[in-house]
C-alpha cells in the first residue's frame, strides 16, 4: 500500500471517530483540511500543464525564428549599412 493510500485510511478512520464521538469542530477541521490539500493538489497539477504547455509554445517559436534565420538570404555590405532597409518579417 502506497503512502497516500495509508494517509487516506488512517484519515477516514479518525473521521469515522469524530463523527461518532460527536466532535463537530474536529469534523469541519478535517473537511477543510481535506478540501484544501485537494485544491493545492489541483492548483499544482494546473501549473504544471500551463508550464508545459509555455514550454511547448516556446520551443515552437524557437524552431520557426531559426529556420526563418537559416533559410533568408545573406544580407549584403550596402544593406548592412544602410538603415532604410528591408523590414525583417516571419512567414
Amino acid at each position: 500500500m502506497d503512502i497516500e493510500s495509508q494517509i487516506v485510511s488512517l484519515a477516514v478512520r479518525a473521521l469515522l471517530r469524530l463523527w461518532q464521538s460527536g466532535s463537530w469542530g474536529g469534523l469541519f477541521a478535517a473537511i477543510v483540511i481535506w478540501r484544501q490539500y485537494r485544491r493545492i493538489r489541483y492548483l499544482k497539477e494546473a501549473c504544471r500543464r500551463a508550464n508545459e504547455r509555455r514550454l511547448t509554445e516556446l520551443n515552437a517559436m524557437q524552431t520557426r525564428l531559426l529556420e526563418t534565420f537559416a533559410n533568408a538570404p545573406p544580407p549584403r555590405l550596402a544593406d548592412l549599412a544602410s538603415d532604410t532597409g528591408r523590414d525583417f518579417r516571419l512567414r
